[in-house]
């Protein structure tokens, strides 16, 4: 896919930009295919969130780190003591690596392992402290919300080395 994009070739209702992301994510799906070594038919309802995913995934390939969406981040807590630790931070700030053994990647009916992987998150603040210390009372666990702080995002990459 070289060649611009025209109108003469363009679908009816569609517009060029759109054209080009579904070009763009066909060879990055080609590119991926190609990388791994594991080819699979394209999904039947390969959509734009499946056309992120794979957009995200080269770069890991590549052992970049790939920023990750959202404000919030939710932890299972099984006692008081550990949300007492996460609440007890002298500079208002605190951070969770969290290592997986693999990463799934699933489009479609076809799914690949890419290896260990692993999100660092930097919080500044836990939104439903109230409801957690309640749960934790009288369930025994609980989960905590935890603001992601601006300043840090959230990263993932593949590798189960800790930053430091």
């Amino acid at each position: 896919m070289s060649t611009p994009i025209t109108a003469d070739i363009m679908p009816r209702g569609w517009e060029p930009d759109e054209i080009q992301l579904w070009a763009d994510a066909f060879e990055d799906l080609a590119q991926l295919q190609s990388r791994t070594g594991q080819f699979f038919p394209i999904p039947d309802d390969f959509t734009k969130a499946d056309v992120r995913q794979v957009k995200e995934i080269l770069p890991l390939l590549d052992g970049q780190k790939v920023v990750l969406r959202g404000d919030t981040v939710s932890v299972g807590l099984v006692s008081a003591e550990a949300l007492d630790q996460l609440a007890d931070t002298r500079s208002g700030m605190f951070r969770l690596t969290v290592g997986y053994e693999g990463m799934l990647f699933t489009l479609g009916q076809h799914q690949m392992d890419l290896g260990p992987c692993t999100e660092t998150y930097t919080m500044d603040k836990i939104l439903n402290m109230k409801e957690a210390r309640r749960d934790i009372a009288a369930l025994g666990h609980a989960t905590a919300v935890l603001r992601l702080a601006r300043n840090f995002p959230a990263v993932r990459y593949l590798g189960s080395e800790r930053p430091e």
